[in-house]
């Protein structure tokens, strides 16, 4: 009988540890399925949301502890992008640092999953709650904010190497002006200053005319953003 009942005991506890794997299994697997899009969000925290094609945020990941203290404090139940964005600034303005970078960056990955209708969506309703909410960046002392589009791959080789897709894609930029510079020191280059590094002089002075031009609390979009996502 003693062995019997270890023997029930031992194969208890195996179906219970198949069971458990398996649901995590297919939990992560209907995850990936249910993704929509990426997207990275980059100020002094650095995170990425996962979405469904209903906009809700099904998962979260931060590339830094400031995100990750921030996350933390933050719900872990499924909630809007609506929400989550203006919810996300909130703790965000309690922790805010002085010195960080003045831009709010957004890059976003579409997957597989998205229809053309849920492109449209994503994209429209992304920029719609920025600009809902772009008294709280300001307040943040955010002067600028971009949108930007990532392929799958370019946020795959970003993910292998710990660091948001926005900032990928301006090391890319980087690149591409002639910048020798390697995976490890981004890492460790200040946003705003390796956008400078991805961005033509000429363009660099454009913009700087375009700053003195307007309000010191004004928000400026990137036009040829504003024309994609419009």
């Amino acid at each position: 009988m003693k062995r019997l009942m270890i023997l029930f005991t031992i194969s208890a506890m195996v179906v219970c540890l198949s069971l458990m794997m398996y649901l995590m299994m297919v939990k992560r697997m209907n995850t990936s399925e249910d993704t929509a899009a990426y997207v990275s969000i980059d100020a002094f925290p650095s995170l990425e949301i996962s979405l469904n094609n209903k906009l809700n945020v099904i998962q979260t990941r931060s590339f830094n502890k400031e995100a990750e203290q921030l996350l933390n404090q933050m719900s872990d139940e499924d909630v809007s992008l609506k929400t989550f964005l203006p919810n996300l600034m909130s703790q965000m303005e309690k922790s805010n640092p002085v010195e960080k970078d003045p831009m709010f960056m957004v890059t976003t990955t579409l997957t597989h999953a998205a229809s053309k209708s849920d492109v449209s969506k994503i994209r429209a309703h992304l920029l719609h709650t920025l600009e809902t909410n772009r008294p709280k960046l300001v307040k943040l002392g955010y002067s600028d904010y971009q949108m930007r589009d990532a392929s799958i791959e370019e946020r795959k080789k970003a993910i292998g190497q710990h660091f948001s897709t926005g900032k990928y894609l301006f090391y890319l930029d980087a690149l591409r002006n002639h910048h020798t510079i390697t995976i490890d020191q981004v890492k460790n280059i200040p946003l705003q200053q390796l956008r400078s590094m991805g961005t033509p002089l000429e363009e660099n002075q454009k913009d700087v005319q375009i700053k003195e031009k307007n309000d010191s609390s004004s928000f400026k979009l990137d036009q040829k953003y504003w024309m994609k996502y419009s």
